[in-house]
């Protein structure tokens, strides 16, 4: 499992430094976490070997328009000094960022809608994503031992 996890760590941090690269030559790119909604079907559209396993797709190309820049969430929600930064409410916390971002939704040229940033993580919660629960099966049927029979069976 420790060296499944270092293998994510790196191909994330991989992808981040591709997409600094893409943006550094005027591309644009977004990140297709949708890849792990159903990984099986990747491997077998893929036809990876055993040892490999998709996490996420990277699209890139030169941008038709100029999108409106999306607003950040502050970094005291999400960034901390020797501990983490919990907040005892965070629709409280969010508040500024979810007004902020209502308006943003509400003014931008495209895709205009009316929502907010805590109404989407309420909905992607809610999803119900039963290829995502088989994960960690496709994970070991790729050949990666993350240890979970010995883990729910400690005589092993």
């Amino acid at each position: 499992m420790d060296r499944f996890f270092q293998g994510v760590a790196d191909s994330y941090l991989a992808a981040q430094n591709a997409m600094n690269a893409i943006e550094s030559m005027g591309l644009g790119g977004a990140f297709l976490g949708s890849i792990l909604d159903n990984p099986q079907a990747l491997v077998d559209l893929l036809q990876l070997p055993p040892l490999t396993f998709p996490l996420l797709g990277l699209g890139f190309g030169y941008p038709d328009d100029q999108p409106d820049l999306k607003p950040r969430m502050p970094f005291s929600l999400k960034l901390g000094e020797n501990t983490y930064p919990y907040q005892k409410n965070y629709l409280l916390a969010l508040a500024d960022y979810d007004q902020e971002m209502t308006h943003y939704y509400d003014t931008r040229f495209k895709n205009r809608r009316s929502d907010s940033f805590t109404n989407q993580v309420v909905k992607q919660i809610e999803r119900n994503k039963p290829l995502r629960a088989r994960l960690l099966q496709v994970v070991e049927s790729q050949g990666f031992d993350l240890g979970l029979d010995k883990a729910n069976n400690p005589e092993n």
